[in-house]
């Protein structure tokens, strides 16, 4: 048994009483079972009633939100619902602090923070408690149960290590005597990653796109390759059938899309009959939106506009998370779940070092911290020449430059020669996607 199962068992007995978090999560499976066959219309009565909750709630505590013109004295109705204010990023990054609520439930434990540059590359501090938490536990158990993986089986999950303090690994998994999960970092090189891959050998592991497809391919070069590896769970990114088909084939392995945002949590699990996306529907509301702020038809691509459920330490309330996602028909699997069937993602490419290493970029999410950097795109001309674009609330001082610049060298393990732009604006290309890093140089 786990060193952890061990420590559980110690003080609460046998049959194990797990922690609240644990079996609130696991009780909610029941619910969870039984409301992904919902129609569609008892599934929006449900979603409107809570967030009529979130809403009341809100404009008393949240003061983002207090000066929302709605009427809650009776049923949520949609097309009120429809008729408040969308919020991007750059919104919340202006709100601050006035995103928190000044009265949140004691009962739904401390304030919990984490940050983000999501899909736009612009820097936010998300947050949640114990009871938002929980929901997203329960929508991972659902994901893990939906694939009928091994709740004794090993976890790994590639992401990165933003103290440099070694993790321990924990249970993840709703038994007491199941499979431990283990961090891997990702501000590393990806060869150092692939080593603690193959020494940890998981059953499954969580790991963004690209990253993957490197390790599978310096893998294959070195003749090396997971021994146990069943499921890679993929996320963050947009991938090619062709790199899919190129990492399923070297390593024999399933990969499974999970479309989840820091600030939300789960919001499509792949469906395991039939390959879409399921939007999870008891844990947020998700619009996906024409030009015109309308729904998307059947086929149509437009922007992921999402609402939590759950939130009450910080709400969000029809937040424009920077993606842009095609609408599916129904599933053919009986889950009545709204489908998703592309997500118009980022595309992440890989920093090629002088020295032939080469590392994935999410490393450069922490300069947002060293200034106030609303968006920023890193470009790579040459080996040691970089070109860092930023939009900034004001103008850096030059140590904050050298900060920054500093940063990047530290996390990418190589001096290199930076130059910084200011911009006014940072856009997306023309297939849709955002791109933080971009490179020209090539293998």
């Amino acid at each position: 048994m786990p060193e952890d199962a061990n420590k559980l068992n110690s003080f609460r007995g046998w049959p194990v009483i797990m922690p609240a978090a644990f079996n609130n999560a696991l009780a909610l499976q029941f619910q969870l079972d039984e409301s992904e066959t919902w129609a569609p219309e008892k599934m929006l009565h449900h979603q409107l009633y809570q967030l009529r909750r979130i809403l009341i709630f809100a404009k008393q505590s949240v003061p983002l939100y207090r000066h929302y013109a709605i009427d809650l004295s009776a049923e949520l109705n949609l097309d009120a619902f429809r008729n408040l204010p969308i919020l991007n990023r750059a919104a919340l990054q202006a709100a601050g602090e006035k995103r928190l609520s000044r009265d949140p439930p004691k009962e739904q434990g401390p304030l919990r923070q984490s940050f983000t540059s999501g899909s736009t590359s612009e820097p936010l501090t998300t947050y949640g408690n114990r009871h938002s938490a929980t929901y997203n536990q329960a929508t991972s158990f659902r994901e893990h149960r939906w694939h009928s993986r091994n709740p004794r089986g090993i976890f790994a999950a590639l992401r990165p290590n933003k103290d440099g303090q070694a993790k321990r690994p924990k249970l993840w998994s709703w038994l007491p005597d199941g499979g431990l999960s283990h961090a891997i970092d990702l501000n590393q090189s990806l060869a150092k990653s692939l080593d603690d891959l193959l020494k940890i050998d998981p059953d499954y592991l969580q790991v963004r796109p690209r990253a993957l497809l490197e390790m599978v391919r310096l893998g294959e070069k070195q003749g090396r390759r997971p021994g146990k590896l069943q499921h890679a769970i993929i996320f963050g990114e947009s991938v090619s059938a062709d790199h899919l088909k190129e990492i399923t084939g070297a390593w024999n392995i399933k990969t499974f899309n999970n479309y989840s945002a820091v600030e939300v949590g789960s919001i499509a699990i792949q469906c395991p009959e039939a390959g879409n996306l399921h939007i999870q529907s008891e844990n947020l509301f998700c619009e996906i939106l024409d030009d015109d702020d309308e729904p998307v038809a059947i086929g149509e691509t437009g922007r992921v506009v999402l609402s939590t459920l759950h939130n009450f330490a910080a709400p969000m309330i029809r937040y424009d998370i920077g993606d842009y996602a095609r609408r599916g028909a129904d599933c053919p699997c009986g889950r009545l779940l709204p489908v998703i069937d592309r997500i118009e993602g980022r595309v992440k490419n890989i920093v090629i070092l002088p020295n032939g290493e080469r590392r994935f970029p999410g490393a450069i999410n922490y300069i947002s911290r060293l200034a106030p950097i609303l968006q920023y795109r890193l470009h790579q001309s040459t080996y040691e020449n970089f070109t860092l674009k930023l939009k900034v609330a004001r103008p850096l001082s030059s140590d904050e430059e050298q900060s920054v610049r500093d940063c990047i060298c530290r996390e990418l393990a190589f001096p290199l020669n930076i130059a910084i732009e200011y911009v006014d604006e940072l856009h997306r290309d023309l297939g849709r996607k955002y791109q933080e890093f971009t490179t020209d140089v090539e293998d």
